[in-house]
């Protein structure tokens, strides 16, 4: 069963996400307004809180801390290694920014 609140959306995004002071590099497997899954064979307990960095042009990231929500390690096959993340604290004006790419509209991409 799908407990999704809304659709994601597959969006490749460039991610920076920092737990107990390791700061990894990484991409989203897709995203939506909520929240995104982060590909990465790197362990994370469900439930750890992280901060997160998301680079959706040239400008400066957006940031948001966020709470680990589910670890694939390889029992959804359709899905790469990683975890689900849900936005804690995502500022509003982020959001504006992230709810139309989220809806498959992409002003970066389109300039």
């Amino acid at each position: 069963m799908d407990r999704r609140s809304s659709k994601r959306t597959r969006k490749v995004i460039r991610i920076q996400w920092k737990n107990e002071d390791v700061v990894h590099d990484g991409v989203t497997l897709d995203i939506c307004p909520g929240g995104i899954f982060v590909i990465t064979s790197q362990k994370v307990p469900p439930s750890s809180q992280i901060h997160l960095q998301l680079w959706l042009g040239k400008d400066s990231p957006l940031s948001c801390r966020g709470r680990v929500t589910w670890v694939n390690r390889g029992q959804v096959v359709y899905y790469p290694p990683g975890f689900g993340v849900q936005f804690l604290d995502l500022p509003e004006e982020s959001r504006k920014i992230l709810d139309p790419i989220c809806d498959g509209y992409d002003p970066i991409e389109a300039v």
